[in-house]
């Protein structure tokens, strides 16, 4: 039995290449070990055993995906992280001009820096200069993410097709879905894939007392796509 961490996936197959029966719990849902007072490494793996012993539906076991889906996943969490490298120097770019009295246009992230290039202040041109090339760069790097996606989609995972016949589903957010299932034979029903992406309410009932709570925000097929990308880390 192991935790759930970065590392977990890839000794979870090198045991199971060695014929071991692996169970990856998942510790978020262990309270015993991760509220304890006295937490270490030895005191945790007991815990673990014992859990296991007694029943291993208490250890939430997590199903983590295979080498090649973990590697696909990797393109779209690349584009992820420059999507938001890039947002995060547009928003400096912003704020330093703001802060001299300056004002930018509107502008899409993708057409910001050609559009900003000759609008960036004088006194500020040496600094922010360098700025804006990076954020070029980085959108063309982000069109290079997106071409390779909508490649990997049609020719690797075709089924996504399917999803993009919904309005307001792209290559991006079908292919982050898929990978994220990964197996849609786990479940029964629609309901328990919902379940599984977090889109459920919470529950808490006592006697006669029963409270349940709504969904954070209303739920589209869209932003489900987009909010499970994020949220979905094993």
């Amino acid at each position: 039995m192991i935790e759930v961490g970065a590392h977990s996936p890839w000794v979870s197959r090198l045991l199971q290449a060695q014929d071991h029966d692996v169970i990856v719990a998942n510790p978020r849902k262990v309270r015993l070990i991760y509220e304890s007072d006295r937490k270490n490494d030895r005191l945790d793996a007991r815990m673990l055993a014992r859990l296991g012993r007694v029943d291993v539906s208490l250890l939430a076991p997590v199903q983590h995906r295979s080498r090649e889906v973990q590697a696909d996943l990797a393109l779209v969490r690349s584009r992820d992280a420059l999507v938001a490298a890039r947002t995060q120097l547009i928003n400096s770019v912003r704020g330093m001009v703001k802060s001299m009295g300056g004002r930018l246009p509107r502008s899409t992230t993708a057409a910001f820096a050609g559009k900003v290039k000759l609008l960036i202040p004088a006194e500020l041109k040496t600094a922010l200069g360098p700025l804006v090339r990076c954020i070029q760069t980085l959108t063309e790097q982000v069109r290079g993410y997106d071409e390779r996606v909508e490649q990997l989609a049609d020719k690797k995972y075709p089924e996504t097709r399917l999803l993009r016949q919904v309005k307001g589903i792209g290559p991006l957010i079908a292919l982050t879905y898929v990978l994220t299932v990964e197996d849609p034979n786990r479940f029964q029903r629609s309901r328990q894939m919902g379940s599984f992406l977090g889109l459920r309410p919470r529950q808490c009932e006592s006697g006669n007392s029963a409270r349940s709570s709504a969904f954070p925000s209303a739920v589209t097929i869209t932003s489900v796509g987009c909010w499970c990308k994020r949220r979905i880390t094993f």
